[in-house]
């Protein structure tokens, strides 16, 4: 784990999407257009805890301003690595700015992937 040092000097804000999701969080940085998955470390249970108070019938991308930094951790599979986004500090969530996580577009796209025709009705 990180010492108080690397924690302050590496700390930048960030602002984008979040989406808490089947037991996982990620968030989208804006200025990179990249993803991150969030690790379950520092304000993450404060970030969780605030979000699904939202009490959104669907999953929801929300607008998230945050400090933190990027690490790289192991990935699931032997061998590689992926960048976390560790959250040090919410600076808060606008929920003026959302936005469903899958769309008609979304499962339209799907279904033309596998081919199914169950999807006949989009």
């Amino acid at each position: 784990m990180p010492n108080e040092t690397q924690l302050t000097s590496n700390t930048l804000t960030f602002e984008g999407d979040f989406v808490y999701y089947a037991d996982s969080a990620i968030f989208s940085n804006y200025a990179e257009m990249k993803n991150y998955p969030v690790a379950m470390e520092g304000e993450y249970i404060n970030l969780e805890r605030e979000y699904t108070g939202f009490n959104f019938a669907e999953p929801t991308k929300v607008n998230l301003k945050v400090e933190g930094y990027l690490e790289d951790r192991h990935g699931m599979e032997e061998g590689t690595t992926n960048k976390y986004l560790i959250v040090t500090k919410i600076i808060g969530f606008d929920t003026n700015k959302t936005a469903p996580l899958f769309t008609e577009q979304f499962f339209y796209c799907l279904c033309r992937r596998i081919n199914a025709n169950l999807c006949n009705y989009m």
